[in-house]
C-alpha cells in the first residue's frame, strides 16, 4: 500500500491518500503520483520526503517537478554502516542545523581528511536532507519520515 500523510497546523498527522499497488517499479509510484496530483493539484509550495526507493524519486521528479524534494535522514544514516564509531552521533548536529555554516562546520569536524565520505553522499544521497537546504517558504523541518512510519503503525491493525 502506497500513502501519503501530511501535518496540520497543530502537528497531528491526517491521511491525504492511499493506493494499492503490486509492487514498487517507477511506472506504479507514476501512476500514484498522478493520482495524487489529481486530488490535491499543483501545489506552489510542496515538500515530498522519500525513503530511499528510486523508483518514487524518480515518479516524484516527473509529476511534481517543482516540489521540495527531501529524502528521510533514518534512511540515509544506513550509510554509517560503512562509518562507524563517534562520527555516527555527530550527524544529528550537523543534519538538525538550519545555517549551511553550521551544517558545514559538523561535516568538517566528523569528515575531515575523509573525502570519500562526501564523495558517497554526493552520489547515493542527493535529495535535501539537511534542514539548511530546505525551502524556508514551506513551514516543515521535519528530517525523516517518521510521519509515514506512525501512520503504517496505525493502520496495521
Amino acid at each position: 500500500m502506497a500513502s501519503v500523510t501530511d501535518i496540520d497546523g497543530h502537528n497531528w498527522m491526517y491521511p491525504v491518500a492511499f493506493g494499492l499497488i503490486q509492487s514498487e517499479p517507477e511506472y506504479n509510484w507514476v501512476w500514484f503520483m498522478k493520482q495524487l496530483r489529481r486530488a490535491i493539484g499543483d501545489m506552489p509550495q510542496l515538500a515530498i520526503c522519500t525513503d530511499a526507493c528510486k523508483g518514487l524519486e524518480k515518479a516524484v521528479v516527473q509529476v511534481f517537478p517543482y516540489a521540495d524534494q527531501r529524502e528521510c535522514f533514518r534512511y540515509l544514516m544506513h550509510f554509517m554502516k560503512r562509518y562507524s564509531g563517534v562520527i555516527y552521533s555527530r550527524m544529528y548536529p550537523a543534519v538538525e542545523a538550519y545555517k549551511k555554516d553550521k551544517f558545514k562546520y559538523h561535516m568538517t569536524q566528523m569528515f575531515s581528511g575523509r573525502n570519500d565520505v562526501f564523495k558517497y553522499l554526493d552520489e547515493h544521497h542527493s535529495l535535501k536532507w539537511m534542514r539548511c537546504d530546505f525551502n524556508q517558504e514551506i513551514k516543515c523541518d521535519y528530517i525523516t519520515n517518521n510521519l509515514a512510519e506512525c501512520f503504517n503503525n496505525w493502520i496495521r491493525e
